[in-house]
């Protein structure tokens, strides 16, 4: 993760986001532990 920090930083990038889907904590924590945050809940309805 910290190379993917890096070589967004070095071609300019102001952000990376990813996704983490609804129930995957250990995603949503490795996310965390590199400073990612969630900024968004996404919902849905089967019709």
């Amino acid at each position: 993760m910290e190379a993917v920090l890096d070589w967004a930083r070095t071609r300019g990038c102001e952000g990376i986001d990813s996704l983490a889907l609804p129930g995957d904590r250990h995603t949503k924590n490795f996310f965390e532990t590199f400073g990612l945050v969630a900024r968004a809940l996404r919902v849905h309805r089967a019709l």
